[in-house]
């Protein structure tokens, strides 16, 4: 359900847009808004689940998932979904890493490139099917079925997790560090609040000046107080270990990547090839399809060749898989843009893989917890930057061509996105050649 309505929403924007008089570019806002509030949420995820059990709070945080889905499918504005996907990011921010948490602390460390692999396939159901669901019940039915849907999913999930997830014990989570959490959240928004108007002209000049300034004294003293604190809600001290810093850096660069390519396709399919939304939403099938195909692979890779060599070559295929998008014409052939997503897919999965247990290689015992918040926190705000990346060179594209969004208005934002992944490439070559080794587990 996490992943499968941002996949599915952004797969019935231009619909959305033509229900609600506005542009599907204004739309962004209900696919970053759940990004970045379950971002707000995660670091305050974990001493939840050590100070009240994890299967009461991850089934609490489901209830509240559930409960911003039935907003959403009610919602009859704009503002109103907002706030919707608003409640159900409150119930994702909470759910997702306390599931991720309960695996990770179940799992060897030889063991856990694989762990983590098998923990996120059954995930990628959601992208898979979300999108060609959508793309039919916005053409036969209605979209706010989108959201309808994970009712019964929702409470067949919460009567499975409180049958067969084992009550766990976790040490205490000493003092909560409200001020920590309040810091952070602050500036997380003051982030979301100045990727998603810059360029924008909702802002006067200087009241946006002003939200940066604002931004930069929240981020400052949201480090220092973390550098003070005994138990901080961030640990960032965890930045000066190698493979930590250059997964998390590195990473967040691959995402930023490919974060807005569920956003700008469906508009550039829909809006500007005529397809149809079903038609579009097959393009994130075969793109899903693609990242099972990449986690089924990406452990043997990694036990055959290494962390490094794997993030580097991926990296700099997936980076450049993601720029072609940028040369399609309405005569591209169907085939080929299906072919161009699942394969973009497989090294960008692959990739992430590879990134997401190396996060884990150098960190103690007793930061695990740690690192998996701050590694999900950088996941959430980064695929959210990286959709605030593109909808804004696909704003200022189509302004410089007229105020219409036109094929060649999409050519800008696939080259920027797939740039930045490039940048990622001098952080993977800065690893030792066998960073993780321990964590490769044996040839199977």
């Amino acid at each position: 359900m996490h992943l499968a309505d941002t996949f599915a929403l952004a797969t019935v924007l231009p619909v959305l847009a033509e229900e609600f008089g506005v542009s599907p570019i204004q739309l962004k806002y209900t696919l970053t808004v759940y990004l970045f509030v379950s971002a707000i949420m995660i670091p305050a995820s974990g001493w939840f689940a050590d100070r009240w059990g994890s299967r009461k709070v991850f089934c609490i945080s489901l209830i509240g998932f559930l409960l911003g889905s039935v907003l959403c499918a009610f919602s009859t504005s704009v503002a109103e979904l907002v706030v919707g996907r608003a409640v159900q990011g409150i119930g994702g921010g909470v759910m997702v890493p306390v599931a991720r948490l309960i695996v990770v602390r179940s799992s060897d460390r030889s063991e856990l490139v694989r762990t983590l692999n098998w923990f996120t396939i059954p995930a990628i159901i959601g992208p898979l099917l979300g999108p060609p669901i959508a793309g039919l019940l916005a053409e036969h039915a209605s979209w706010r079925w989108i959201f309808l849907l994970n009712v019964p999913i929702g409470l067949l999930g919460l009567g499975m997790v409180i049958a067969l997830v084992p009550r766990m014990r976790h040490p205490s989570p000493g003092h909560f560090d409200l001020p920590g959490v309040v810091l952070v959240g602050f500036a997380i928004l003051g982030v979301m609040g100045v990727a998603d108007t810059v360029g924008t002209g909702v802002l006067p000049r200087l009241g946006f000046v002003m939200l940066v300034l604002v931004t930069i004294v929240l981020i400052t003293m949201a480090i220092r107080y973390a550098g003070r604190s005994a138990n901080p809600v961030l640990e960032l001290r965890l930045f000066a270990l190698r493979s930590f810093r250059a997964s998390l850096l590195g990473g967040g660069l691959m995402r930023l990547s490919l974060g807005a390519t569920p956003f700008l396709l469906p508009i550039m399919l829909q809006t500007v090839f005529g397809w149809s939304p079903s038609a579009a939403g097959l393009v994130l099938l075969w793109a899903a399809t693609g990242a099972i195909v990449g986690r089924l692979v990406a452990p043997r890779i990694i036990v055959r060749f290494g962390f490094r060599s794997l993030m580097v070559v991926s990296g700099v295929g997936a980076a450049l898989a993601a720029m072609l998008p940028a040369f399609y014409g309405i005569t591209t052939p169907a085939p080929l843009i299906f072919f161009v997503a699942m394969s973009t897919n497989i090294l960008f999965t692959a990739h992430y893989t590879a990134s997401n247990a190396l996060v884990f290689a150098e960190v103690p015992d007793h930061l695990t917890m740690a690192a998996s918040t701050l590694s999900v926190i950088a996941q959430q705000i980064t695929q959210s930057l990286g959709i605030s990346l593109g909808a804004l060179a696909l704003l200022l594209s189509t302004q410089y061509s007229g105020g219409e969004i036109q094929v060649d208005s999409f050519l800008f934002p696939f080259l920027v996105l797939g740039g930045a992944g490039l940048l990622a490439l001098p952080i993977f070559l800065s690893l030792p050649a066998r960073v993780g080794h321990d964590m490769r587990g044996e040839r199977r």
